[in-house]
């Protein structure tokens, strides 16, 4: 209970608040708390609501994956769910991820189903879990807009967290409290670097651990490029709504929050199965009996890997805490 942890749990007894965080994740915990009478404790219950989340976004993801490629289906949702270093980390470290990348893959779900309906609900909750997922939800609009989504209807699922911020900015908060902590310590640059803080100026820190994280970002980011290429050349708009978010997280986000690029890059796994039909020789090696093995292995070892880290830096910063009303930003263990 400690850090980002710590801060959504307190922020749950009063998420109506102005908070760094959006109130969706914290209001889940309430929910939870009152319907248990308090009698499990918040980390239990944020985990559970964490496990549960990754659960049905395997789920979700596998009823993608085998419309776009049932081949690479099975092995993609292995992929998905123990992607590099934070596949499952995030529901034994219980921050809002978990919760984020369920609503955001069921949103893309209801997108290529064209279930206009449910896509409303679920771009709403998108709007009020993390604010990562607002490119996300504007572009995934954009997308369905373009197969027929009602303009309605992307008004009404922005209508909750509209409210919502009138409301505090209301109180006392100011217009802006939704976007400080925003303009203040997660986009300036750390390097004099307009863009590409996150990659390049991690690179540039030099030392194991600057050298790893940013081969890791600049590999990402290579990645990204090619991909949305490649789907800019198909037109394909939904799978652009996928990649040009993450695509802006790699070139806005500085040093100290870089690392939301690896944490959103695992729904990256959708439009790299969409191409590996054009490659014989990756079709092949997914087809291999025993790759789910061997990468349920290597996948498994980067997660023990990536949580003895979290659990090293905490056994440092023993007391590090959230404030819940318009707190300084958490320390980033990244």
């Amino acid at each position: 209970m400690q850090s980002d942890v710590l801060g959504y749990s307190e922020q749950s007894h009063h998420w109506w608040l102005a908070n760094m965080h959006l109130p969706g994740y914290a209001f889940l915990l309430w929910v939870a708390r009152g319907l248990t009478l308090g009698a499990v404790s918040d980390l239990i219950l944020m985990q559970t609501i964490s496990l549960a989340a990754w659960y049905g976004s395997l789920y979700i993801f596998l009823k993608i994956a085998r419309k776009i490629n049932p081949d690479a289906s099975q092995l993609a949702t292995v992929l998905y769910g123990l992607f590099p270093f934070v596949g499952i980390t995030y529901v034994a470290w219980p921050i809002a991820d978990s919760v984020a990348h369920f609503v955001l893959i069921y949103g893309i779900f209801c997108l290529f189903e064209r279930d206009w309906r449910r896509l409303m609900v679920a771009l709403a909750v998108m709007l009020l879990v993390q604010k990562a997922l607002w490119p996300f939800a504007l572009l995934i609009s954009l997308a369905a807009w373009h197969r027929g989504f009602p303009v309605w209807r992307a008004l009404a699922a922005g209508a909750p967290l509209a409210i919502f911020w009138l409301a505090v900015a209301a109180s006392g908060a100011g217009p802006l409290w939704i976007i400080s902590i925003d303009l203040s310590v997660n986009l300036p640059s750390y390097s004099g670097l307009p863009v590409l803080d996150g990659v390049l100026g991690t690179l540039a820190q030099g030392g194991m651990r600057g050298t790893i994280k940013g081969l890791l970002l600049l590999s990402l980011f290579v990645g990204t490029v090619i991909l949305t290429w490649i789907y800019i050349r198909r037109r394909n708009l939904e799978m652009l709504s996928i990649l040009i978010p993450v695509l802006g997280l790699l070139v806005f986000m500085n040093q100290h929050e870089a690392w939301a690029s690896i944490r959103y890059a695992k729904i990256l796994v959708i439009p790299l199965i969409g191409v590996t039909p054009l490659v014989p020789r990756l079709g092949r090696f997914i087809r291999a009996s025993n790759m789910s093995w061997i990468v349920i292995g290597v996948l498994a070892a980067t997660q023990v890997a990536y949580a003895m880290h979290v659990i090293a830096f905490h056994e440092v910063k023993t007391e590090l805490s959230v404030p819940s009303s318009m707190p300084n930003p958490a320390v980033n263990i990244e």
